[in-house]
């Protein structure tokens, strides 16, 4: 509603992981976050991890960082005279990815193993599962059994309906959405959230912080 100010603290490039070549832990939208106090912030990191050059290699290290320590963090961020236990959480699902290697992007840990991990990090943080906001199913993930090898095209986009959240009058994207696809992942978004509202959780809220998410 109009008593909400969104901020957008999304970084192109940026991945979870400290060890990276963009890690958004040295972003400076990461500096702005934690500068600030927060009512609901959303954090949909993960597909820049799964870049081959890193991504790969550090699925299951102990030392490569997960959303819990995003979350911690977060979780020290809220205002006070409405917030005594930090800000509402809301974690994301990554959009999926039309190709593999697109960008160098591993399809099987963005389209296999995000959409079953973020449900357990939400899970494991005592995050509500009504909080897990998949962003991937929105933007055409349930049919990726069915993703065509060479990704979505103008010609295909005609006949598959997801490719339209990635492909613009000329060329397609497979990793990045266009304007529709956006669209669509704003109004995911926005329908998890009124939810919240709707519980009168957020309700008498003044601020609220997309953050961090990162393309």
């Amino acid at each position: 509603g109009d008593s909400y100010k969104v901020t957008n603290l999304g970084a192109n490039g940026a991945t979870m992981m400290k060890g990276a070549d963009s890690p958004y832990w040295k972003d400076p939208q990461y500096k702005t976050l934690t500068a600030n106090e927060w009512d609901v912030v959303v954090i949909q990191l993960g597909t820049n991890d799964a870049e081959i050059a890193f991504g790969v290699q550090a699925i299951g290290r102990s030392a490569a960082p997960t959303p819990t320590a995003m979350i911690d963090v977060v979780r020290t961020l809220g205002r006070p005279e409405h917030n005594e236990t930090g800000p509402e959480i809301f974690l994301s699902v990554p959009p999926p990815l039309m190709k593999n290697m697109a960008y160098g992007m591993n399809q099987t840990v963005i389209n296999d193993f995000l959409p079953s991990f973020i449900p357990k990090i939400a899970a494991a943080n005592k995050i509500p599962a009504a909080k897990v906001i998949s962003v991937f199913e929105a933007l055409g993930g349930e049919s990726k059994s069915g993703f065509p090898v060479n990704g979505c095209t103008i010609q295909n986009c005609k006949t598959l309906s997801y490719c339209k959240y990635y492909c613009g009058a000329i060329t397609c994207d497979q990793c990045h959405p266009s304007d529709e696809g956006y669209g669509m992942i704003a109004a995911t978004v926005a329908k998890a959230l009124t939810k919240s509202v709707e519980s009168s959780y957020l309700r008498g809220r003044q601020q609220y912080a997309a953050a961090p998410i990162a393309s």
